[in-house]
């Protein structure tokens, strides 16, 4: 296997279970993180005839999977009043996938508004959304700058292990 490819399929389980430990830990469902990360691997699989070079895959998830982490952790913290974790959550990895990946955008915009449609409409709800559509806007930009917009060369995958 090559470097990188050996490297995203170490991280990218590492960082989601990580995330997920974090999560469980923040009292916020798992269920929100899981569905996104659920959606990415989704939106990425199908691109396998014409892979993604591994190192623009694994930045998009740990961009996503950063972004869900501080907008859920800012609503649990209580620093934004009464903000529901999930829609926090949801908005952020939304906002990242969306501007990452625009070709998923119809698929990401259904599953969010399926996660908010489960979360009551109040303050928590509104809070939690911006809360998690500064995340993400705090994320993108900070890796706005980080060269990743200079394409990758063609990425081949091996047939070595």
């Amino acid at each position: 296997m090559h470097a990188p490819a050996l490297i995203s399929s170490l991280v990218r389980p590492a960082a989601a279970g990580v995330l997920m430990l974090s999560v469980a830990t923040c009292g916020a469902l798992a269920d929100v993180v899981t569905d996104w990360n659920t959606a990415m691997t989704n939106y990425v699989t199908p691109l396998s005839p014409v892979p993604l070079a591994p190192f623009v895959e694994t930045r998009v998830y740990a961009m996503a999977h950063i972004a869900m982490f501080n907008a859920i952790d800012d609503a649990t913290r209580k620093k934004h009043g009464t903000a529901s974790a999930d829609a926090a959550g949801a908005q952020a990895a939304r906002d990242v996938l969306v501007h990452e990946f625009p070709g998923g955008t119809s698929a990401f915009d259904a599953l969010l508004a399926t996660g908010l449609a489960a979360i009551p409409d109040g303050p928590a709800k509104t809070q939690g959304i911006v809360v998690g559509a500064n995340a993400a806007a705090a994320m993108l930009a900070a890796r706005a700058n980080d060269g990743s917009a200079t394409p990758p060369p063609p990425y081949i995958p091996g047939t070595e292990p």
